[in-house]
């Protein structure tokens, strides 16, 4: 059918499309914080990311050092996982901080600039 010029309408489709292009687009927003409180905003999320990425790390050195030990095998599978678990989190959450955290840099960085 599409192939001959019409098109195809698949219920809820559309809407689908929008929201998702609609939550690509950047938006400002207003938040109320203390110079303080971005400081610590921004330290926070900046640090989270990082530490994300920190425990992936040991978990993955843990695997490493205890997989040809015997006798280990539970705690090799549980290292492996929390380390890819966590490899996971410092890609997608800790990321999304880290660059939170560079926005809310850059927007004190500006705030200070225009005083």
């Amino acid at each position: 059918m599409a192939a001959e010029g019409k098109a195809v309408y698949y219920p809820g489709k559309l809407k689908e499309m929008l929201e998702k292009g609609d939550r690509e687009q950047p938006r400002q927003v207003a938040l109320d914080l203390s110079p303080a409180e971005m400081e610590r905003l921004k330290e926070a999320a900046d640090e989270a990311g990082y530490r994300y990425e920190c425990a992936a790390n040991v978990f993955a050195y843990i695997h490493r050092e205890l997989s040809d030990a015997p006798d280990v095998a539970g705690l090799v599978a549980v290292c492996e996982l929390c380390g890819i678990a966590l490899h996971h989190l410092a890609e997608t959450e800790g990321s999304a901080l880290m660059d939170l955290a560079g926005k809310i840099g850059d927007a004190m960085k500006a705030t200070e600039d225009a005083q």
